[in-house]
């Protein structure tokens, strides 16, 4: 089943607040309350955040207001994504990373950039089968990225991003549509999906907080999101990280977590081309780096115990060698 990140709903009820709309029967008409979205274990389906948003334009009437909230969305809702934003060292690395973690926060829409001359093109479309079951939400998802997906890259970047044109999946409303109202820029409409262009200058346009140990950091959180997450690499990547918490990893301990003897394991770890301690150096440096970030007074000697090294010296060796 389709899901998304809760942040998407608990930033949406705040913002609805502030709209006079009464929230707890919009709740409850998804089988919802506000306690329930403060739970662990709360979780938000694709159908019912389709069937929420259907019950919104209804109770409100307006089917324009995904597009007018969009350009007042706190950047609070991208969550470690907004950090891994925030932390990258250029608009293209931001676009890549979008690409690549999004999922975390939007399982029902997909997202991707490409190139084209002069231009960047920022492109989002909506899970078929979702849009075509819930056709106003699909829209309110869509719009609400225009303003919200400019407004962020606006705030990050620290300079003005206009887009140069649009086009987006409706028909046109009225004489003027309030997407040229608001964007004043050319507007394609009936496209097959919602397109962004900018100015392909933008890419290189640095980010002023850059962090790369920062970055790090969210990597680690976001990694088992990846859409190949399934794959051998990641699974071997969890396990090291789950068994640093516990104990330091060996080839052994984790081949028996794979129910296979040593010499296997290896096999097929060569067979798909990987190395064991690569997986482990790439999983230590990132551990290192968190807790240099985290708990900048930890000692090197407690570190290097915790990451499985006999002394801070070797520590300090690896740490040479894996960031050069």
């Amino acid at each position: 089943m389709k899901q998304l990140n809760d942040l998407i709903l608990r930033t949406l009820v705040t913002q609805l607040d502030d709209q006079s709309i009464d929230i707890d029967r919009l709740l409850s008409s998804v089988g919802l309350s506000r306690s329930t979205l403060v739970q662990d274990d709360f979780t938000l389906s694709a159908d019912v955040f389709g069937q929420l948003l259907e019950n919104m334009v209804g109770q409100t009437g307006d089917e324009r207001l995904g597009l007018k909230l969009g350009f007042r969305t706190p950047l609070s809702m991208l969550g470690s994504l907004g950090g891994l934003y925030q932390s990258s060292a250029t608009l293209a690395d931001m676009l890549t990373a979008m690409q690549r973690y999004i999922s975390w926060l939007d399982g029902i829409n997909t997202y991707h950039w490409e190139e084209d001359g002069e231009h960047v093109h920022i492109i989002t479309a909506s899970d078929p089968a979702w849009q075509a079951a819930y056709p106003m939400a699909a829209r309110q998802m869509i719009e609400h990225n225009i303003g919200f997906s400019l407004r962020h890259k606006r705030e990050y970047l620290g300079q003005q991003v206009i887009p140069l044109a649009l086009a987006i999946p409706y028909p046109k409303i009225g004489p003027v549509d309030l997407v040229e109202t608001y964007f004043n820029c050319p507007v394609q409409f009936d496209y097959p999906y919602l397109q962004i262009t900018l100015s392909r200058a933008l890419l290189s346009s640095p980010v002023p907080s850059a962090n790369e140990r920062a970055l790090r950091v969210y990597e680690l959180e976001l990694a088992p999101f990846l859409q190949d997450s399934s794959s051998l690499y990641w699974q071997v990547k969890r396990t090291l990280e789950q068994q640093h918490n516990l104990a330091k990893p060996t080839l052994e301990s984790v081949a028996h977590q794979f129910s296979q003897s040593p010499r296997s394991f290896q096999r097929r770890l060569q067979r798909e081309g990987l190395s064991f301690q690569s997986i482990l150096d790439e999983v230590r440096l990132e551990l290192a780096t968190y807790y240099e970030l985290t708990s900048p007074r930890m000692l090197k000697a407690e570190l290097a115990d915790l990451l499985g090294f006999s002394d801070s010296a070797s520590l300090n060796r690896f740490l040479r060698r894996t960031r050069r």
